[in-house]
């Protein structure tokens, strides 16, 4: 999809960039597992696996809460969305649960796990 836009001349950002968005465009980015493949949450850890399926490199330590994190993950729910729903069920101020969840996705957007299926168009 980005590349078709990118064809009609809207421009579009590198995941390697996503950390440079402003807080209100990543709040807006609806993200979504990607077809993980290789890559699997084993135990308390996301983890590269082989073609044969056995562990190559750990990519993340996982705690109970990235994996309750993880799961939120839809593709249909906001990152500001996913960051109200974490306040609730956590207690914590929005503001902080929205630290949080962008402290947890940004990283694994980074790496492609978590793709953002729409966005604000990118600023000038």
């Amino acid at each position: 999809m980005s590349k078709v836009r990118e064809m009609r001349g809207i421009r579009q950002f590198r995941l390697s960039e996503i950390h440079q968005r402003p807080d209100h465009v990543i709040a807006a980015m609806v993200p979504a597992q990607r077809r993980l493949g290789r890559i699997r949450v084993q135990e308390n850890r996301l983890v590269q696996c082989r073609r044969d399926g056995t562990p190559e490199a750990t990519l993340m330590e996982l705690g109970e809460q990235h994996t309750r994190l993880l799961s939120r993950f839809d593709g249909v729910r906001s990152v500001r969305q996913i960051a109200r729903d974490w306040a609730a069920e956590t207690g914590l101020p929005e503001a902080e649960a929205f630290a949080q969840v962008k402290s947890f996705f940004l990283p694994l957007a980074k790496l492609a796990i978590l793709v953002p299926t729409s966005s604000p168009e990118p600023e000038d």
